[in-house]
């Protein structure tokens, strides 16, 4: 007796094909957005809100277009340094932050700002750069929840160099 299994192989790939490329145009559309230079600050809203959602190539996508307008530049540069962070892409985060704190240094995102530098060199093992910019935020910054982290790794890191031989 023979199977009519053969027959039909693989019904349940065939079914979800359909199901597959339509999940992927609705990845696609969340990506795209309708690029009209009056909506800018609904557009940049929207980027934060991706972010903050942890969608992070729409936010991505949204900021780079508001960067390329030069909408509100050193936030969204600032935004893409944090969606570089939560990429974990260190490198290209540190290059935003630098920019968006060239553009404003008086920026009140600028403890997390310097926070996320910080940090961002210590995860590419530069640890120079590191406690510089942990004692930058504790001086320029010294009330702000970022700094007082920073004070603690500070005075941990004199404890253990002074114990040492």
């Amino acid at each position: 007796l023979k199977s009519s299994a053969p027959d039909n192989k693989n019904p349940s790939l065939k079914a979800e094909t359909p199901k597959n490329q339509e999940k992927k145009t609705q990845e696609k559309a969340k990506v795209e957005f309708d690029k009209d230079l009056s909506k800018q600050k609904e557009i940049f809203q929207e980027a934060l809100s991706f972010f903050e959602n942890k969608s992070y190539a729409e936010a991505k996508e949204r900021l780079l277009w508001l960067e390329a307008n030069s909408y509100r530049l050193y936030y969204v540069r600032y935004a893409l340094g944090e969606v570089a962070y939560g990429e974990k892409r260190y490198k290209e985060a540190i290059k935003y932050y630098k920019e968006s704190a060239l553009l404003n240094k008086k920026a009140s995102y600028m403890p997390v700002l310097l926070w996320h530098t910080a940090w961002s060199f210590k995860k590419i093992k530069d640890d120079q750069n590191y406690y510089k910019f942990l004692n930058t935020l504790q001086h320029l910054y010294p009330s702000s929840e970022q700094a007082k982290m920073a004070q603690k790794i500070l005075e941990n890191k004199e404890k253990h160099h002074h114990a040492k031989p």
